[in-house]
C-alpha cells in the first residue's frame, strides 16, 4: 500500500446547484481548493468548476454547500480537463437536524482520523 502524498492533497468548499426534469438533468459546482500542507502566506489555491450532465429519473432542483477533497495533483494545472473522476454525494435536505445532533463527537472523531492518518504516512 502506497504512503499518502499530502503535498498532493487539495481541499476547499463549494457552491453546487442542480436541476432535474424526467430522466436528465444538469448540475454544477464552483468552489475554492488550497493545498493541504501549504503554510500562510505562501498558500497555493485557485477556482474549480465542475459541471456536466446527468441522467435518471428526477425533478426539481437543488443548491447546496459542499466540501471538495481532490487528490493526487501537485499543481491546480493539472486538473484542468479532468473527465475521469469519482464522487460521493450525500444529501441531508430535511435530516439536517438529525445528522447534526449525531455529529457531536466530530471533533474526537476528527483527531482520531488524524492520529490513523499520521500512522500511514
Amino acid at each position: 500500500m502506497s504512503k499518502l502524498d499530502l503535498s498532493k492533497l487539495w481541499m476547499g468548499f463549494a457552491k453546487s446547484h442542480s436541476g432535474d426534469l424526467g430522466f436528465m438533468g444538469a448540475y454544477d459546482l464552483t468552489g475554492k481548493l488550497y493545498n493541504s500542507l501549504d503554510v500562510y502566506p505562501n498558500v497555493r489555491n485557485g477556482v474549480i468548476n465542475i459541471n456536466g450532465v446527468k441522467y435518471g429519473p428526477g425533478l426539481g432542483g437543488s443548491i447546496s454547500g459542499v466540501f471538495v477533497i481532490a487528490n493526487g495533483y501537485a499543481t491546480l494545472k493539472e486538473m484542468e480537463g479532468v473527465n475521469e473522476s469519482w464522487d460521493f454525494d450525500i444529501a441531508l435536505g430535511a435530516k439536517l437536524d438529525a445528522f447534526l445532533k449525531g455529529m457531536r463527537s466530530l471533533g474526537t472523531t476528527l483527531i482520531r482520523l488524524i492520529n490513523i492518518m499520521k500512522c500511514i504516512i
